[in-house]
């Protein structure tokens, strides 16, 4: 469940020293891309659970995290790259290795970001409130809804069935 888009301003750079030349005479390929990220930030609905007794409605729900990050195409435009003018030629593997390196810096950064994940969280539960809401208005009843949140590192708790009775062996006298 998507609930918020941020944007990043980025710079994706790349430095390969000594990659062209003969002997002592070398050139580095140096370039830099400046862009925009677009990162989408929620929960992952597989582990919302929602349970209802009577008017309570206990819904669990992981932490937020990051969904997706990607490169807004809109902001590279030909003034976004930038050439050392002493640079050796860059390939199309150079500027992929690059955008590869910046973009996932940019999610290391919005992961990190504990408050900007905390409103993502927030706004997710918003959002199941106003439907749990709406869902009881149209039947004409009022529910109170109590929030599990998951520990990021804990994944749900398998179902685990009560256990099996044994049978002890009767005594004999």
């Amino acid at each position: 469940l998507a609930v918020m888009e941020c944007y990043y301003h980025n710079v994706a750079k790349f430095m390969d020293e000594d990659a062209t030349g003969i002997l002592w005479w070398t050139k580095d390929k140096h370039f830099w891309i400046e862009y925009s990220s677009i990162v989408r930030l929620g929960i992952d609905v597989s582990q919302v659970e929602v349970d209802v007794e009577g008017d309570q409605v206990t819904i669990t729900i992981p932490e937020a995290k990051v969904l997706s990050c990607r490169v807004d195409s809109d902001s590279l435009t030909e003034d976004s790259f930038y050439l050392d003018k002493n640079s050796a030629p860059i390939e199309a593997a150079d500027e992929v290795a690059a955008f590869a390196e910046a973009q996932r810096k940019v999610e290391e950064t919005a992961s990190g970001d504990r408050a900007l994940l905390l409103g993502a969280r927030q706004r997710a539960q918003a959002l199941l409130e106003e439907y749990v809401n709406n869902v009881g208005r149209a039947m004409g009843r009022e529910y109170a809804i109590e929030w599990v949140i998951l520990d990021r590192e804990e994944p749900p708790a398998p179902a685990v069935s009560a256990p099996a009775e044994t049978a002890s062996p009767a005594a004999e006298t």
